[in-house]
């Protein structure tokens, strides 16, 4: 599936934004 690939780039804008 692509939603780990997904999570995994809203999760590293997450951190980008912080």
């Amino acid at each position: 599936l692509v939603q780990k690939s997904f999570a995994r780039l809203l999760f590293n804008d997450f951190l980008r934004d912080a």
